[in-house]
């Protein structure tokens, strides 16, 4: 049994931003496109401008990024990450958990990569729902994603989600 420390803690953004521009560049992979220098730069422009982000982290190989979504009333889960070799091991769960936890009393949301079954399916086991597909036509090759949500007080403007059109 491995003894390694698995503290969630929180960081800042300079201390997030390796990983996420890891996981964004993951993602690009996933819709096939390539992950250009523009890309990493709007990925970062968007993260460093909305204050709003806190990000947790397990040692320097898990991280969650999440925010407020003013405009739906909810905490949004923008990024999720995990190295590959300490997949399957709960530092997923115990990132969204202690975020849940520092976030309180709000409702989620969090739009999936609907070719990303693994990240479909660790969201339905934290008590995400399915809510709605986007078609996203922004990039190279067009792709679709999964809106879900995840109810806590009722706070949230889900008619707004739903209405969401791909940006």
């Amino acid at each position: 049994m491995n003894n390694e420390k698995t503290e969630v803690r929180e960081v800042s953004f300079n201390d997030a931003l390796r990983l996420i521009l890891r996981n964004e560049g993951l993602e690009a992979e996933r819709r096939g496109v390539e992950f250009t220098k523009e890309r990493a730069g709007n990925a970062v422009k968007y993260f460093k401008e909305n204050k709003t982000f806190k990000y947790f982290m397990v040692n320097d190989y898990a991280l969650i990024a999440v925010c407020y979504r003013k405009e739906y009333n909810t905490n949004e889960i923008s990024e999720i990450y995990v190295s590959e070799k300490h997949r399957r091991r709960n530092f997923a769960s115990k990132l969204f958990e202690t975020a849940l936890d520092k976030m309180k009393n709000k409702d989620w949301i969090v739009e999936v990569n609907a070719s990303n079954t693994q990240a479909i399916r660790f969201y339905e086991k934290m008590g995400f729902k399915r809510y709605k597909t986007i078609e996203n036509k922004q990039y190279d090759k067009p792709f679709s994603t999964i809106l879900m949500l995840k109810t806590v007080n009722g706070s949230a403007n889900f008619e707004t989600a739903k209405n969401k059109k791909a940006s």
